[in-house]
């Protein structure tokens, strides 16, 4: 019974600490690049894909489908600011249907692109 009450104890406790806050899991914004972190944060966050605001049919470099779009975007300067929602910037990403922005992005996401752009904005 002891025994019992000793594992129902543990399993608890690692249940509790699986639901726990992703903010203990430390984020790591090294050797960041843009097709193998950037790429996927964009994607996943569905600014760029068919039918999206920062799709491949934009015109005036609003498009954020490929690398050269990326780096050549006439807001890549704001981006950060945007994505962490701070006064003065349009919150991004934003719905398309009724220009409010939707949920954040995770801070490490956010902390990922801010680190590639300080990196010069690797490939």
């Amino acid at each position: 019974m002891k025994y019992a009450i000793t594992l129902l104890t543990f399993a608890t406790l690692f249940i509790i600490a699986a639901c726990g806050d992703d903010e203990s899991i430390p984020c790591d914004t090294d050797n960041v690049t843009y097709t193998n972190t950037v790429k996927s944060i964009i994607d996943n966050a569905g600014c760029a894909g068919t039918g999206t605001c920062h799709g491949s049919h934009q015109l005036d470099d609003f498009s954020l489908a490929t690398f050269d779009d990326v780096i050549n975007y006439k807001f890549l300067d704001r981006m950060v600011g945007a994505l962490r929602w701070e006064n003065g910037f349009q919150q991004m990403p934003r719905d398309s249907m009724t220009n409010v922005g939707r949920e954040m992005l995770p801070d490490c996401d956010v902390s990922k692109i801010e680190a590639w752009i300080a990196a010069g904005l690797p490939e």
